[in-house]
């Protein structure tokens, strides 16, 4: 038998207080007035009712007296929590592990598995004596720290009550991770003195409430960790579940656009599932879809490539499952919106054929200019001041201010702090570079010959992107919102036969490769029609036009979230947490559009939608909801305690029950005697 305190110390003495009160009420004097009379014989009643009003006489025979004490007695008995602790104790330190990724959804217990998980916690909160604490953390793919340490049964009950429902997958090392940071104290090593433990090392038990849908973690150290596993959900559930869907072009007929999608299986039993495709909330299509036991089926629809047929894509399965979040799917086309180039050249064939392949020009809106303009300032500013260009490619002459863009220098660099070019050299040779870069990527610079070239050296921030022998010779550095790249060799350099090709590199393929990717990461244009698909929670990089100072991202929900770029110049959005179209607009320009470049994309100019990603479940391990009986972590097997979760037997309200009865019955007998 435990006792848990429920009042305070005023509280007590106001309840303590009442028993007497209700005696003393017993023992008041009756107030009779003295009257004469001849004989007694008629007054025996009232002698004996003088008699009762005795101290003796009234505590022998006063039935609703005891009964008014006796409830009192239930009511301070009650406030004391008698209980009594099952076999399994929580332990002095309890670290509370809630699943609230998207498998806990989950209807097959009712009314959720997350509700059951709260429910089944916030019996081993209500289980706590005096001197317990607990934590509560509750992860998905990432771990969230809902409260710390503490004795305070209300505030863990709130913390509970207060986990939200995600969409996210579930990954337990981060939330492991933390829980051992508290139980296991790191170490540190000094000069002389090696493996110092910083701090005391205190046990704590780990309550797990899960389905188990995540990687064991077999190699991790639980060290001073006891883990107990309390799974929720059932073993035997049906649920299907869209893996893949996605919008392709037909490769052999282009006039066509194909919708595919994966659809799996998780149950005992072949199903027929009817697919209804939705474009802008329109129906265009549907199918029927057979699918085997634990089996995967696809299904393709093939549509006209058409201007209607460009927007947003929604796949729904039309079946009554355990877990509704992974029955619909979306995709969606891009508006595709190509960026605005001003190329400043005296003259140079190469890269001017290289800007005016398809490829380029399905990306980016290119106007060429002579070097004069700079010498014009009021030219300059019309062109480079006023926000609407997104990429200036500068070959072999330098402005006098920096534009309002993204910049390429080609043989030249920025007339700002912190750029240097070296001595012009030569030969030079390439011998490395970042293929981690998208500029980079899927280039092949080994036997590329350069006649003469200049180091490159960014300022503070900056990032080496291709070496070669005499140091780095391209490199990319963020000026404000905008990006510079700098190469340090010119494509064709003057002598006195004229214009030459200072390098070889123009006659390989790598070279107009290399222009496309300078272009499309420089300009921000949107280029693929696919819109790009993530799982929910995980980060998307966005490349966005610089002529644009802010941009929003409009969730499903209609929320709108504010982004900023990177120091990398790429715009990173973290909260996409719910599953659906993400639309990215614009909410300012950096200045008036100038004229002449404003009627590059006229026809772009009515539509505030820059981008759109997609957010979908597409988790296989999510999907699959059957109920995961045992656990590995840390190399040992976790039983889960089904229906053995730690609880505390409260008998207060069968107290409480007890006392109400007795004021019935008290009732009862005064309306009696009455």
């Amino acid at each position: 038998m435990t006792w848990i305190n429920s009042l305070s110390a005023t509280q007590w003495i106001v309840l303590l207080s009442i028993p007497p009160l209700i005696v003393s009420l017993y023992f008041l004097k009756l107030k009779r007035a003295p009257i004469s009379v001849p004989s007694t014989y008629l007054w025996r009643k009232t002698i004996e009712d003088s008699h009762v009003n005795s101290l003796w006489q009234r505590l022998r025979r006063s039935l609703l007296l005891l009964l008014q004490l006796l409830f009192v007695a239930a009511i301070i008995f009650a406030c004391l929590r008698p209980g009594w602790s099952s076999s399994q104790n929580i332990g002095q330190r309890s670290i509370l592990l809630i699943d609230n990724s998207a498998s806990m959804t989950a209807i097959d217990v009712t009314p959720s598995r997350l509700d059951v998980a709260k429910a089944k916690a916030k019996e081993i909160v209500r289980a706590m004596t005096g001197n317990d604490v607990a934590m509560v953390i509750a992860f998905s793919d990432r771990a969230d720290v809902q409260q710390g340490f503490t004795g305070d049964r209300n505030r863990l009950i709130a913390a509970i009550d207060n986990i939200p429902v995600t969409s996210r997958t579930t990954d337990l090392n981060e939330a492991m991770r933390a829980a051992a940071g508290l139980a296991n104290p790191g170490r540190v090593s000094f000069d002389g003195m090696n493996d110092i433990q910083v701090a005391e090392a205190l046990p704590a038990t780990v309550n797990l409430f899960s389905d188990g849908g995540f990687v064991g973690l077999s190699d991790f150290n639980l060290g001073n960790l006891s883990v107990r596993y309390i799974p929720i959900g059932s073993e035997k559930v049906s649920n299907v579940a869209i893996e893949a869907f996605s919008i392709l072009r037909n490769e052999e007929r282009p006039d066509e656009i194909q919708a595919y999608a994966r659809v799996a299986s998780y149950g005992e039993k072949a199903l027929e599932v009817d697919a209804s495709l939705f474009l802008d909330d329109a129906l265009i299509d549907a199918v029927k879809i057979k699918i085997e036991p634990n089996k995967e089926s696809g299904v393709t629809f093939d549509l006209a490539a058409t201007d209607t047929t460009r927007g947003v894509f929604r796949l729904v399965l039309d079946h009554e499952d355990q877990l509704l979040i992974d029955n619909t799917a979306f995709a969606a086309t891009r508006p595709i919106k190509p960026g605005n180039v001003v190329l400043v050249t005296s003259g140079n064939k190469p890269l001017q054929k290289a800007i005016e392949t398809s490829a380029v020009q399905s990306i980016a809106n290119v106007k060429v200019v002579e070097p004069s303009v700079l010498l014009d300032e009021s030219e300059s500013v019309r062109l480079f001041q006023n926000g609407n260009v997104d990429l200036v490619i500068f070959d072999q002459c330098q402005p006098q201010r920096m534009p309002a863009a993204n910049t390429l220098m080609i043989g030249a660099k920025p007339p700002t702090d912190g750029w240097s070019l070296g001595e012009k050299t030569g030969p030079v040779s390439l011998i490395d570079l970042d293929r981690t870069h998208p500029m980079m990527e899927f280039l092949e610079l080994g036997s590329v010959g350069i006649f003469e070239g200049q180091s490159v050296t960014p300022p503070e921030g900056g990032k080496i992107l291709m070496r070669a022998d005499i140091g780095s010779v391209f490199a990319i550095a963020p000026r404000g919102p905008y990006q510079d790249a700098v190469l340090g060799f010119g494509i064709v350099r003057q002598s006195d036969k004229g214009t030459e090709l200072n390098t070889d590199w123009v006659r390989k393929r790598s070279f107009p490769l290399f222009i496309y990717g300078c272009i499309d990461f420089l300009s921000g244009g949107v280029t693929q029609e696919a819109a790009t698909t993530i799982q929910p929670g995980q980060p998307i990089s966005l490349v966005l036009p610089s002529r644009f100072s802010e941009f929003n991202v409009i969730a499903p929900s209609g929320t709108t979230s504010s982004i900023e770029p990177t120091p990398g110049g790429q715009f990173v959005f973290t909260a996409a947490e719910s599953i659906g179209v993400y639309r990215v607009q614009a909410s300012s320009q950096t200045s008036d559009a100038d004229n002449s470049i404003k009627s590059l994309t006229d026809s772009q100019a009515n539509e505030s939608t820059i981008d759109i990603f997609i957010s979908n479940l597409f988790s296989p391990r999510e999907s699959n909801i059957a109920t995961v009986p045992d656990l590995s972590i840390g190399g040992e097997k976790v039983t889960g305690l089904v229906g053995k979760s730690p609880t505390r037997i409260e008998y207060w309200r069968w107290i409480l029950s007890a006392g109400l009865c007795l004021v019935v019955f008290e009732w009862f007998i005064y309306h009696r005697r009455h």
